[in-house]
């Protein structure tokens, strides 16, 4: 799998054409794929506008992207006075800005990370061009859920009427690259503070929530004594049932805790928060969930067979070394690429 910047357009033509015996791009826009007059001469021009995914030398999906600004979608093609007042609340009075024109990925590609990992390319595609902010209309369920994960602001839907009559609301998304994080996947020696700081953390948690949780447990690297780590203390929760974490919200934010619903769609089993902002302040997730559920089953089984087994500890701690170098900043290429190794662990630890 590639993404590849620009894309020969008369292939390019065939594959989109192609697109209009996709049941899902009839569900979605109602019109057959033809780029049109417009666009054939927007993408001659400027061919880095397209970016394919390309498989075994095939099309898989694609983007297509141009700069705007929020008086005008293309210079001499001027916004509605709705739409020019609703970016500008997102991003100030005329302010230039890349339109996320279209996403789009084949049948097979859908439900399994593609998407994500191709709106992260395009993102760093567009930081490392100059520009401060992506914009994207969004009405397709599953681009709205990964913009969200990613922590694109939202503003109101758009009501947009299509020449054959069709009503279809957008969601407007917007993400600040000024703001995208920065953060190197960082991995230290062991702290013994992480465990005092994990009690400490309990206690307060017991404190605000304890007659609500049915059990808590310090999970995550920084659990196993003499295991490097990120400097994250990793906290899993159980509740009876996980409608019983709305009751969890509120009290947990008094003790600094942020709830980050963005995450349920990827997770939805987990209920997420977060606490203390990296470097400055010692970091912590904490894991709410089902007692019973694959998640914290999975998750003590992986953390006590490191505790059992120091020569697997230890080679763990060698692949996030070398994982971390790899990645640098991304941090979800990291996470992926240690997935296998902790699914071979946690495959020894179910046989035991």
């Amino acid at each position: 799998m590639k993404f590849i910047i620009s894309c020969d357009l008369e292939e390019f033509k065939r594959y989109y054409l192609e697109l209009t015996t996709d049941s899902e791009w009839q569900k979605t826009f109602g019109f057959s794929a033809e780029l049109g007059e417009l666009w054939e001469r927007i993408l001659t021009e400027n061919p880095s506008q397209i970016i394919v995914l390309r498989e075994n030398n095939k099309i898989s999906g694609h983007i297509i992207w141009h700069p705007s600004n929020t008086r005008e979608h293309r210079k001499g093609d001027p916004r509605d006075k709705e739409d020019t007042e609703m970016l500008e609340k997102l991003l100030g009075r005329e302010k230039d800005f890349i339109e996320l024109h279209e996403i789009w990925l084949r049948a097979e590609y859908r439900g399994k990370g593609y998407g994500k990992k191709f709106f992260e390319f395009f993102e760093n595609f567009i930081k490392s061009k100059g520009y401060d902010s992506i914009i994207y209309y969004a009405d397709h369920p599953a681009a709205v859920a990964i913009c969200r994960q990613r922590g694109y602001k939202e503003a109101y839907g758009l009501k947009y009427k299509e020449q054959n009559g069709r009503i279809r609301t957008f969601y407007v998304l917007c993400l600040s690259l000024k703001k995208m994080p920065e953060r190197k996947v960082e991995i230290v020696d062991y702290d013994p503070k992480w465990s005092t700081s994990y009690e400490n953390e309990k206690t307060l948690i017991l404190t605000v929530v304890g007659h609500i949780i049915t059990a808590i447990e310090h999970i995550g690297s920084t659990a196993v004594l003499g295991l490097g780590a990120k400097p994250t203390i990793d906290i899993m929760v159980s509740v009876r049932r996980l409608s019983d974490a709305k009751k969890c919200i509120k009290p947990l934010s008094s003790i600094g805790y942020e709830h980050q619903p963005q995450h349920e769609t990827s997770m939805p089993e987990r209920r997420f928060f977060r606490k203390g902002e990296p470097p400055k302040e010692q970091h912590y997730h904490l894991h709410m969930v089902e007692k019973e559920s694959d998640f914290w089953k999975r998750h003590l089984l992986f953390r006590d067979y490191l505790r059992t087994h120091p020569e697997t500890a230890q080679e763990y701690y060698k692949l996030k070394k070398e994982l971390a170098s790899k990645y640098g900043t991304n941090r979800e290429g990291y996470t992926e690429a240690k997935t296998s190794f902790i699914e071979s662990v946690v495959a020894k630890a179910f046989q035991k």
